[in-house]
């Protein structure tokens, strides 16, 4: 088993929505997102699964990450 220190990680998130009024009560609208975890690495600790002893290694940027999603909704919303 292993354990990662990334420390901190710049982020950042975009987001915008848009709706149509279709009548008083209903409408329509569409979503959209963008979320990134830059490019990062960090330190990496292994452990000795059975007797859950620490290694005496530590493996100084032996891990890494990157991370980024985009998701888009879309709807009906009517009210009541």
């Amino acid at each position: 088993m292993y354990e990662e220190d990334f420390r901190t990680i710049p982020f950042i998130s975009l987001g915008a929505k848009a709706g149509y009024q279709i009548t008083e009560r209903a409408s329509l609208f569409l979503a959209g997102n963008f979320d990134e975890n830059f490019r990062a690495k960090g330190d990496m600790t292994v452990y000795d699964i059975p007797t859950g002893a620490r290694s005496s290694t530590t493996f100084k940027d032996g891990a890494g990450m990157d991370f980024y999603a985009f998701t888009m909704s879309a709807g009906f919303k009517l009210t009541f």
